[in-house]
Protein backbone atom coordinates (compact mmCIF):
# COMPACT_ATOMS: atom_id res chain seq x y z
CA UNK A 1 0.00 0.00 0.00
CA UNK A 2 1.16 3.66 -1.29
CA UNK A 3 0.90 6.31 0.79
CA UNK A 4 0.67 9.85 -0.92
CA UNK A 5 3.11 12.76 1.08
CA UNK A 6 -0.17 14.59 1.93
CA UNK A 7 -1.60 11.46 3.62
CA UNK A 8 2.06 11.19 4.97
CA UNK A 9 1.38 14.90 6.22
CA UNK A 10 -2.20 14.38 7.37
CA UNK A 11 -1.05 11.26 9.91
CA UNK A 12 2.26 13.23 10.91
CA UNK A 13 1.41 14.76 14.51
CA UNK A 14 4.41 16.96 15.04
CA UNK A 15 6.23 17.01 17.65
CA UNK A 16 3.66 18.07 20.38
CA UNK A 17 2.53 15.42 22.56
CA UNK A 18 1.54 16.64 26.03
CA UNK A 19 -1.32 15.31 28.53
CA UNK A 20 -3.91 17.59 29.38
CA UNK A 21 -6.57 17.59 31.61
CA UNK A 22 -6.06 14.01 31.74
CA UNK A 23 -6.11 13.78 28.12
CA UNK A 24 -3.13 13.04 25.85
CA UNK A 25 -3.34 15.57 23.08
CA UNK A 26 -0.97 14.87 19.91
CA UNK A 27 -0.27 17.41 17.52
CA UNK A 28 -2.41 20.49 17.19
CA UNK A 29 -5.72 18.54 17.04
CA UNK A 30 -7.58 16.24 18.32
CA UNK A 31 -7.74 14.57 14.85
CA UNK A 32 -4.06 13.53 15.61
CA UNK A 33 -5.15 12.17 18.55
CA UNK A 34 -8.41 10.06 17.29
CA UNK A 35 -5.84 9.24 14.30
CA UNK A 36 -3.52 7.75 16.72
CA UNK A 37 -6.06 5.57 18.65
CA UNK A 38 -7.64 4.35 15.38
CA UNK A 39 -4.05 2.92 14.29
CA UNK A 40 -3.03 1.65 17.55
CA UNK A 41 -6.82 -0.16 17.30
CA UNK A 42 -6.21 -1.90 14.24
CA UNK A 43 -2.58 -3.08 15.38
CA UNK A 44 -2.97 -3.92 18.70
CA UNK A 45 -6.80 -4.60 18.85
CA UNK A 46 -9.42 -3.43 21.28
CA UNK A 47 -7.05 -5.07 24.50
CA UNK A 48 -4.55 -2.42 24.10
CA UNK A 49 -7.25 0.15 25.57
CA UNK A 50 -6.90 -1.27 28.36
CA UNK A 51 -3.35 0.35 29.28
CA UNK A 52 -5.32 3.78 28.15
CA UNK A 53 -7.57 3.39 31.84
CA UNK A 54 -7.47 6.19 34.16
CA UNK A 55 -5.11 4.56 37.10
CA UNK A 56 -8.58 5.25 39.09
CA UNK A 57 -10.10 2.76 37.34
CA UNK A 58 -7.15 0.11 37.69
CA UNK A 59 -8.07 0.75 41.00
CA UNK A 60 -11.37 0.31 41.34
CA UNK A 61 -11.44 -2.85 39.55
CA UNK A 62 -8.49 -4.58 41.94
CA UNK A 63 -10.75 -3.61 44.66
CA UNK A 64 -13.99 -4.96 43.04
CA UNK A 65 -11.98 -8.55 42.26
CA UNK A 66 -10.51 -8.70 45.85
CA UNK A 67 -13.39 -7.92 47.29
CA UNK A 68 -15.10 -10.80 45.62
CA UNK A 69 -12.77 -12.83 45.94
CA UNK A 70 -12.65 -12.76 49.63
CA UNK A 71 -16.26 -13.31 49.80
CA UNK A 72 -15.83 -16.43 48.13
CA UNK A 73 -13.04 -17.34 50.43
CA UNK A 74 -15.29 -16.41 53.26
CA UNK A 75 -18.40 -18.48 52.35
CA UNK A 76 -16.37 -21.59 52.30
CA UNK A 77 -15.57 -24.64 54.59
CA UNK A 78 -12.43 -23.73 56.42
CA UNK A 79 -11.78 -27.56 56.45
CA UNK A 80 -11.04 -27.44 52.57
CA UNK A 81 -9.17 -24.19 52.70
CA UNK A 82 -7.03 -26.03 55.12
CA UNK A 83 -7.09 -29.50 53.12
CA UNK A 84 -6.10 -27.13 49.95
CA UNK A 85 -3.68 -25.07 51.66
CA UNK A 86 -1.41 -28.40 52.45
Amino acid sequence: MSVSLDEYHAWTPGTKIELVDGQLVIGDSLSHSRRLLSQILRSWGIESLLALAPESLWWQALAYSFDQMGNQLEQLDPAILQQRAA
